[in-house]
């Protein structure tokens, strides 16, 4: 009997390949990795959410990768039901939420994702 794997343990290790350019186009042509981290989007634990959200980040910095990501099947939805979810939680918690609205047909532009991000960082934005 085997035990189930953790899937934050899964989602840390796809992420943490993803940080690597080297690995970015291999993940996304590989049949079940990108499907995957899709699935993880939807997980009911944040830190699982938020380490495939940082994952298909890393993945769309490599511009090849962002056509296949565009198009994936469920990418989309599970962006937007991640808003949902963030917008709901707010307000069951009575905290004030910054939200930042992307026009996701044109978020996969050529901008140097990596230099926006850093300023994000910088700004101490919780994301």
């Amino acid at each position: 009997m085997s035990a189930e794997p953790d899937p934050l343990a899964v989602v840390n290790q796809l992420r943490d390949l993803a940080a690597d350019p080297m690995n970015r186009r291999a993940i996304v042509q590989d049949h079940g990795c990108l499907p995957g981290l899709i699935l993880f989007m939807d997980h009911p634990n944040p830190q699982v959410v938020y380490s495939a959200l940082l994952a298909i980040r890393y993945l769309a910095e490599c511009r090849p990768n962002r056509e296949k990501l565009k198009g994936e099947l469920g990418m989309m939805l599970s962006l937007q039901n991640v808003v949902q979810k963030v917008l709901r939680s707010s307000w069951e918690f009575a905290q004030l939420v910054h939200v930042c609205l992307v026009d996701l047909q044109k978020a996969f532009n050529p901008a140097p994702h990596g230099a926006l991000w850093g300023t994000v960082q910088e700004s101490r934005a919780r994301y």
